[in-house]
């Protein structure tokens, strides 16, 4: 899942350079907001079926499965028809919302007719998952993600804005075909189940709430985008590439949460939904977060020593606007390798409520914090945002987890928070001090040699205790 997430991010930065070099900043702040707009309704509309299909089928008996599966694939299809008609009932409005023009009504139509697809691939690849076929999950994510590239970029070489719109559409297409092919062949369907209805309801309860959470944050994000396009109120052109600066920071440093948890949704929130105690969830969890520091240190600081070179290079040099924005970015990653992994254990665990409001507490941080700090401080403002609103999330996941489990993090885990948030902040200390690249090389260096060295450790630990 690790090598599928990076193909994937390959394929989107190939994609994002060819919208930066032919239609330019404004051209990405374009794709950002489209792409915000899809995700947010197809989350919306998907009602976490991502995660309640592969709770409902993982956590069934082997004889149920078959049943279950079919009741995860007719939610889907009533679904990505309620998606479809959702788009094109909001995608006119919206448009007009966020660009005060009917512009971009085309595109967005265009673009909006992915959400479907997206809403169907999702319910199929849990049943993948749920059918323990990560690697076919992989595979597939791999295919489409080339394929979706290569149907794509000559769209938006010939066509510039109208061609990135097709090309969205064309990448949503791809990887819900391969997808729908390998669950066909992996997940034979079954006769309706008598039980169909009352697992619906039970997949709409578990998988409204972690829709509802995951939404709020997604709307966050795409009002921050409004707010900058407002501070450009009398220039369009303007607002749309601060916004493609804020879109390229956000999208260099979400390299890393695509790679470290990618396989999080695959792999961990099947295990620790199926843990028999909350001792072994709160096990599972903590192993997470230290697996995820390890995996994520040194591209932190990676990020950190070549964010310059890193954004002119994937997008162009028009975007160094952009390089100031990304070190509030790199901390906000690094909250999230806390609160994320405590977030999917409490979605798996806790009641549906309670996550709900979680999140919603978490999340209002970015709209309220944004509210205040764009007028006064302008893009890093926003990013400022960001990260006021992952710290929040982190420490009220924390909170939660203390009241649930009726302790706090163990002391180990703790150790290592600490000992990796000191690495970064010293690190950017001497990548912000020194004009030499040999020396802001070195905390890199450093990380590198230590995150390894400490790996392997565990890994000869982990075989020896199991051999």
């Amino acid at each position: 899942m690790g090598a599928s997430q990076v193909v994937m991010m390959l394929a989107g930065f190939a994609r994002n350079k060819l919208i930066a070099v032919f239609i330019g900043p404004g051209g990405v702040g374009l794709m950002g907001i489209i792409s915000s707009y899809n995700l947010n309704v197809s989350t919306l509309c998907g009602v976490g079926i991502g995660v309640s299909g592969v709770r409902l089928v993982s956590s069934a008996e082997a004889e149920a499965r078959i049943a279950k599966l079919a009741t995860v694939r007719r939610f889907g299809v009533i679904l990505a028809w309620l998606a479809l008609f959702v788009m094109l009932a909001t995608f006119i409005p919206v448009s007009r919302l966020t660009y005060q023009s009917a512009h971009y009504d085309q595109m967005m139509f265009i673009a909006g007719l992915a959400i479907p697809c997206v809403v169907m691939t999702t319910m199929w690849s849990s049943l993948l998952l749920a059918a323990g076929e990560v690697k076919s999950v992989a595979k597939n994510q791999i295919v489409a993600a080339v394929l979706g590239l290569l149907l794509g970029a000559p769209l938006i070489y010939l066509y510039g804005e109208v061609g990135m719109a097709w090309s969205v559409l064309l990448a949503a297409l791809s990887l819900a075909f391969v997808t729908w092919r390998a669950a066909a062949q992996h997940c034979p369907s079954s006769p309706q189940p008598e039980s169909m209805a009352e697992d619906i309801r039970m997949m709409a309860k578990v998988g409204g709430a972690y829709m509802v959470g995951e939404l709020l944050g997604q709307i966050a994000v795409y009002f921050v985008r409004i707010l900058i396009l407002r501070a450009h109120a009398d220039d369009l052109k303007s607002g749309l590439a601060d916004a493609g600066y804020y879109h390229a920071a956000l999208t260099v440093t979400g390299i890393l949460p695509g790679f470290v948890f990618g396989a999080m949704g695959t792999d961990f929130f099947p295990r620790v939904s199926a843990a028999k105690t909350e001792e072994e969830a709160c096990e599972i969890s903590e192993k997470q977060i230290k697996a995820g520091l390890l995996l994520a240190l040194p591209g932190l600081v990676g990020i950190l020593t070549v964010s310059k070179p890193l954004i002119v290079t994937l997008y162009a040099a028009s975007f160094v606007p952009a390089v100031p924005l990304v070190v509030w970015f790199v901390w906000a990653i690094f909250f999230n390798l806390l609160g994320w992994p405590l977030a999917y254990w409490l979605t798996a665990r806790a009641e549906p409520s309670k996550v709900l409001t979680l999140k919603l507490l978490g999340n209002a941080a970015m709209p309220l914090s944004a509210l205040l700090l764009i007028p006064a401080y302008g893009l890093p403002g926003a990013a400022g945002a960001f990260f006021l609103s992952s710290l929040c999330f982190a420490g009220l996941t924390v909170w939660y987890v203390r009241a649930r489990a009726g302790r706090w993090l163990q002391g180990e885990t703790v150790r290592w928070l600490c000992a990796a948030a000191l690495a970064l902040l010293a690190s950017q200390w001497v990548i912000e001090i020194s004009t030499h690249f040999i020396i802001r090389l070195l905390p890199l260096v450093l990380a590198i040699v230590a995150c390894g060295y400490v790996y392997m450790k565990l890994v000869r630990k982990e075989s020896t205790a199991n051999g």
